[in-house]
């Protein structure tokens, strides 16, 4: 039986200006909502599903080091294509370009 303490997300994130916030998993899912909505179907529990996937990812990817929100951003399209949901990777790309 393994009793090592299961890795947890990291605690700040990087944001593109340099500045350190903390890390906020509904930012995630709100963003996902987000992309959801801009391809007329709006799925919270979906949002919520695939976020939680993306926080896994992270945790382990980024396990001891602090994480840009370019970074995640990169692996919210990564892992929400990989678990299925091509379109809803593809949106919330374009919906993070036109926020920068």
């Amino acid at each position: 039986m393994n009793d090592s303490p299961s890795p947890e997300p990291p605690a700040w994130v990087y944001k593109r200006d340099g500045q350190l916030v903390p890390f906020d998993a509904d930012k995630i899912s709100r963003a996902l909502f987000a992309a959801g909505e801009a391809l007329g179907r709006p799925d919270a529990f979906l949002a919520r599903e695939l976020a939680d996937g993306v926080v896994h990812f992270l945790t382990v990817e980024s396990e001891g080091v602090t994480p840009t929100t370019g970074q995640i951003a990169e692996l919210v399209v990564k892992v929400v294509r990989e678990l299925g949901q091509p379109a809803l990777a593809e949106a919330f790309a374009r919906f993070g370009e036109q926020r920068q």
